[in-house]
């Protein structure tokens, strides 16, 4: 037997035009319907007895609620969640993040619920609901494979900054990353290249912006501007700085 797209295990009748729906545990409707509503979600089904049932949609993405088993701790975060595969990742955190602000006058980075900050040329988000679910907007074309400690046709300071990418854009984890960075620039930092000892400063100083660890920041900027770069080379790490300077303004509300 073929399947949808002519694989194996399917019979007739079977066409390739399903939909997907996530069915995750919810710990409070009240908190998970103002929750969604504050994102702009529509509410498509709202129950609460004999048992509680709710159901969301925004555009092409759908999610539903069941009641989540005693004892469920949404601090966990192990809950559930789904991933919502999108054209253009940054369009859809910036439609969030104001949504989110509008309504609750800021935008949650930290706990739950929160989205996570959204860096340029970045691949993917999340969106953490009130019960601990992760919602990972990703964009289509992201890279497949990744190798966790960064690749290994680098070495040294260059395979610690790819590393460090991995461990913040993708496990999500800023202070695993600002302290493999901050290891790796004490052991490899003398013997590399200008323009990766810089990019590791400026990764760091976004990095503190995120983690509110602001005591070595005016230490690594004097640092970088010591450092001997080329025309190109500096406008690779003031990139990186760009997306410290932003972070800044989406974690305030500031306008720029």
């Amino acid at each position: 037997m073929t399947g949808p797209e002519g694989g194996e295990g399917a019979g007739a009748g079977v066409r390739a035009n399903e939909t997907m729906v996530p069915l995750l545990p919810c710990a409070s409707a009240e908190e998970t319907l103002g929750f969604f509503r504050s994102l702009g979600f529509e509410v498509t089904y709202e129950q609460d007895r004999p048992y509680l049932y709710l159901a969301f949609r925004w555009g092409g993405v759908h999610l539903h609620y069941g009641r989540a088993p005693k004892g469920f701790d949404p601090s966990g975060e192990d809950g559930g969640g789904c991933l919502v595969m999108v054209d253009d990742v940054a369009a859809y955190h910036a439609v969030l993040s104001a949504r989110m602000r509008s309504a609750e006058g800021r935008v949650p980075t930290k706990g739950v619920p929160r989205i996570t900050r959204y860096r340029s040329g970045a691949s993917r988000f999340t969106v953490v609901d009130p019960s601990g679910n992760s919602i990972i907007f990703i964009q289509r074309d992201e890279p497949q494979e990744l190798e966790y400690g960064g690749s290994v046709e680098l070495e040294g300071l260059a395979r610690a900054l790819d590393g460090a990418r991995i461990l913040r854009d993708f496990k999500l984890d800023d202070r695993a990353a600002w302290r493999y960075l901050r290891s790796a620039l004490r052991r490899h930092g003398d013997d590399a290249p200008a323009v990766e000892r810089a990019m590791a400063l400026a990764a760091l100083i976004e990095l503190s912006v995120a983690l509110d660890e602001h005591e070595r920041r005016s230490e690594w900027t004097e640092a970088l501007k010591t450092i001997d770069l080329t025309a190109e080379e500096r406008r690779r790490v003031e990139g990186e700085l760009r997306n410290a300077e932003e972070l800044e303004h989406w974690l305030s509300g500031r306008p720029r």
